[in-house]
């Protein structure tokens, strides 16, 4: 009551919509990379195991979930996707650039990377800095191997035409098409990371293919 008798309502005011973008800043900043604006290497394995049906919110702690053989920290399920396909990026010599040029232009090549590589990877796609040098995209539908490599072939190209500090840019890049739709992300990371070392070993500046095998990941 106020002093004259009258009743009188006392309350707060919040600002909704302010709080909701401190949220959402704070969500942006915990699943994405702050130098290139791909997702960091939490967001992306996020993202391909909500594609892949494999993703568990409490990190494979569910209730009467027991994990698969050596890896109690994946939940179980599995769900069958479609044909889709996982690759990683290596830049080539991206040490020498970085001891001769400094870290300044090893930056700007990494935007310029990341960039260059949603533009050709498009969402649905899901592109990620996975740290360093090291990138990776997913594509959670085959468009067909002559879409795949047109993709592979115009990446490398935008990439070689950029002018960062005069430097010709080059990677080194491994993909795994996966058909059987019941892989999950350590064994896609796995098989590419075998597909990439073979284009390292034949040379570098060039990509290699190949098809996935739906297997359990590997022990840790």
């Amino acid at each position: 009551m106020d002093d004259k008798g009258g009743a009188c309502i006392v309350g707060s005011i919040t600002d909704i919509d302010t709080e909701t973008k401190e949220r959402l800043a704070l969500q942006h900043k915990a699943l994405y990379d702050a130098l290139t604006g791909t997702l960091n290497r939490s967001g992306f394995q996020a993202a391909v195991e909500l594609a892949c049906g494999s993703y568990c919110i409490d990190h494979g702690r569910c209730p009467g979930k027991t994990g698969m053989p050596g890896r109690p920290d994946l939940c179980p399920r599995t769900y069958p996707v479609p044909p889709c396909v996982f690759g990683l990026v290596d830049m080539d010599h991206f040490k020498e650039i970085n001891d001769t040029r400094g870290h300044l232009v090893g930056d700007a090549i990494l935007q310029k990377l990341g960039s260059i590589l949603r533009d050709c990877f498009p969402s649905p796609a899901s592109v990620g800095r996975l740290g360093g040098d090291e990138f990776a995209f997913f594509l959670p539908h085959y468009p067909g191997m002559a879409e795949l490599e047109r993709r592979l072939k115009i990446f490398q190209r935008n990439l070689a035409a950029s002018d960062t500090d005069g430097l010709h840019i080059e990677c080194s890049i491994g993909v795994i098409v996966e058909t059987q739709g019941e892989c999950r992300y350590q064994c896609y990371y796995e098989l590419a990371d075998q597909a990439l070392y073979e284009a390292k070993n034949k040379g570098r500046n060039c990509y290699v293919i190949r098809n996935g095998v739906s297997i359990l990941p590997s022990p840790v």
